[in-house]
């Protein structure tokens, strides 16, 4: 493949997993920080009242050090004008999983064998791409998971250079990096160290083989120095020394794990080892060095399987199934047993046709075996998220606006993003004091009239509190999640035929941007709605969401939010009703940083960018896939010919 088409499959890649995952967060992401989310909402907030603190950000969270979680988070909060923003953070994350992805498609392009190389990049897009692990995915403090991954992954490529080569020592570094990610990611230097051993083992036999034998110990030797690092690092959980431990529940754990994606069954486990373990005996058989990629695969395959073994240790007890949180690097267990099949299927490692037929069989029969319990789980998270995620977002905010305990107290399980409401409303008072709350959790002031409007125009004008066509509690009219809006619909004055102005008090916006929630129909001519600076009289006017793939989705009586650019400074809100035959309400406007209302916006365009990013990608695999094509006629046409010789 040449360059340029290397470069355009790269940037398909990225791309397409990007794209997909905005699609995601745009329909089903929410402002509202769930369970441990609003532990990094703890420590932004402390940050921003205490300072920078150094040794906060090598602070254990469980048993891990979470510490590039916490960098990235201070890096993201200050460019977010110092407010939080599960959203940001979410897009965040994307990126890195897509970093991670198009490594492993770059390594797979330019070394694994030539006939399976468009096949296996298929596959690990696929991999990559489909939402197995949803709940990371709208989870903003999940950025330690995919760091873990980027991190092992390059360490493992790296490490297989010339020992004290550039690559060599960022591989070196990149493991150590692994350990200040999640527990696990010091099990990737561990992979690296037992992988480079056997292999150190495995080329005595050659008479030509001191020089590999010698990189091989000397890049064991230096894993061990993260690997150390790492133990060192693992926090002791309070209670963890006194854990039962039982045999049979951790080996059944351990199973299940490396059954991925079929993670309720045991057999798949064995099934993607086969490959793995005959590589192994064939390197041991021919005593020779394997290839870079072979070692690379060798490294994953080994990290996954201490992975595995640690979650059975830690989460063992009564032989549970992995976390879904675990599913995307689980996807590591088939796609480097795949991998193993391709390098036994060619080159010096291959083996009889009918071996290579009954494993490949029995892999497609184990990985879709699987596949229903993947869509069963995303299918649960998508409706989770649909029936918690407004009602936790409308009890949060009418706390935080109305100040009333009872909004949290003696909720439902889930019906509030946490579980403890006395330490949840502890949590809310501390980051609304610090102004550090998400956009759409922010306190909203109530709206007052200028100060030198007179009673008659008051009177006179159709807005009114809470004045929307909505009947709560069978009283019409809805204020929003908790603080007062005004709007014109007006019973009194004939409804939507009701007209007039409303001004309100100033208001101080303090970030870059400002975002406001509206109802009904701010789009006609004759309906005007927008912000006005207190000191120079500019305008800026507020226009409706523009939502044209998911306008079914959002009636006129339902809250919308949209955005708007301007300095910071003091604004008053005008609202002018000049139509008899519509009406519209809206809240006070809360600052938004500037991370925030990209992010909102990016996420829009995610439909486009992965339908753009597949056109991109076939066409960048285009050659590669003419020649594959090629080959299997070829096959086939030349097969019929030696059995009729």
């Amino acid at each position: 493949m040449s360059k340029s088409n290397s470069f355009l499959l790269i940037f398909s890649v990225i791309a397409l997993i990007i794209g997909v995952r905005l699609e995601i967060i745009e329909l089903f992401g929410s402002q509202t920080p769930y369970w441990d989310d609003w532990g990094l909402g703890g420590f932004l907030t402390d940050y921003k009242v205490y300072g920078f603190e150094l040794e906060r950000l090598f602070r254990p969270a469980n048993e891990h050090r979470i510490t590039f979680n916490r960098i990235m988070s201070l890096a993201l909060f200050e460019m977010n004008q110092q407010q939080w923003n599960p959203i940001v953070w979410m897009i965040a994350n994307a990126t890195i999983w897509a970093a991670s992805g198009a490594l492993m498609v770059s390594v797979i392009n330019r070394y694994a064998p030539q006939p399976s190389r468009v096949a296996l990049m298929v596959v690990a897009i696929t991999f990559w791409v489909l939402p197995f692990a949803l709940v990371n995915i709208l989870w903003g403090i999940q950025t330690h998971t995919y760091t873990m991954v980027l991190f092992s992954l390059l360490g493992f490529w790296w490490t297989t250079n010339r020992p004290f080569s550039g690559k060599w020592f960022a591989g070196i570094f990149s493991l150590a990096a692994a350990t200040l990610t999640l527990a696990g990611g010091t099990f990737a230097s561990v992979a690296v160290i037992g992988v480079s051993l056997m292999l150190f083992i495995a080329t005595s036999k050659t008479d030509n083989s001191c020089s590999n034998r010698q990189q091989y110990l000397k890049t064991s030797i230096a894993a061990l120095l993260p690997a150390l690092l790492g133990f060192a690092l693992i926090a002791q959980v309070a209670g963890g020394s006194d854990k039962e431990l039982i045999l049979t529940d951790s080996i059944t754990t351990f199973l299940k794990t490396m059954s991925w994606p079929n993670y309720k069954g045991l057999w798949p486990a064995f099934v993607f080892a086969a490959p793995i373990v005959l590589l192994i005996a064939q390197i041991f058989k021919h005593g020779e060095a394997p290839s870079r990629f072979t070692r690379f695969v060798l490294s994953i395959y080994a990290f996954t399987v201490i992975v595995a073994t640690g979650v059975a240790y830690a989460r063992g007890l009564g032989g549970p199934s992995p976390a879904p949180r675990y599913f995307e690097f689980l996807s590591l267990i088939p796609l480097s047993s795949l991998m193993a099949l391709c390098l036994l299927s060619s080159g010096r490692y291959r083996v009889g046709a009918n071996t290579l037929a009954l494993m490949f069989g029995g892999y497609l029969l184990a990985f879709g075996s699987g596949l229903s319990h993947q869509a069963a789980t995303v299918d649960h998270v998508l409706k989770e998220q649909k029936k918690y995620k407004a009602l936790q977002t409308l009890n949060t905010s009418r706390y935080l606006n109305t100040g009333d305990y009872a909004e949290l107290e003696n909720q439902p399980f889930r019906h509030i993003p946490f579980p403890h409401s006395d330490i949840f409303q502890a949590i809310l008072d501390k980051m609304s004091a610090a102004d550090t709350l998400p956009p759409s959790l922010q306190p909203q002031p109530d709206l007052q009239w200028y100060p030198e409007a007179s009673d008659e125009e008051i009177q006179s004008s159709a807005f009114f509190r809470n004045g929307t066509a909505v009947l709560h509690e069978e009283i019409l009219g809805s204020d929003h999640l908790g603080a007062p809006a005004y709007g014109s619909f007006n019973p009194e004055m004939g409804e939507e035929e009701a007209t007039g102005r409303f001004e309100s008090a100033a208001l101080r916006i303090n970030r870059s941007f400002a975002q406001i929630s509206y109802m009904g129909d701010i789009s006609s001519p004759d309906m005007q709605l927008y912000l006005e600076d207190v000191g120079s009289g500019d305008r800026f006017y507020i226009e409706p969401v523009a939502t044209p793939r998911y306008a079914h989705q959002y009636p006129m009586t339902k809250w919308l939010t949209t955005q708007l650019k301007l300095p910071r400074g003091y604004y008053k809100i005008v609202a002018q009703d000049n139509s008899e035959t519509g009406w519209f309400a809206f809240s006070s406007p809360r600052p938004v940083g500037r991370l925030s209302y990209y992010a909102q916006e990016l996420s829009s365009y995610g439909h486009y960018l992965w339908q753009f990013a597949i056109l991109l990608l076939l066409w960048s695999l285009r050659h590669s896939l003419i020649g594959m094509f090629e080959r299997m006629r070829l096959e086939t046409y030349e097969q019929p010919s030696k059995e009729h010789a």
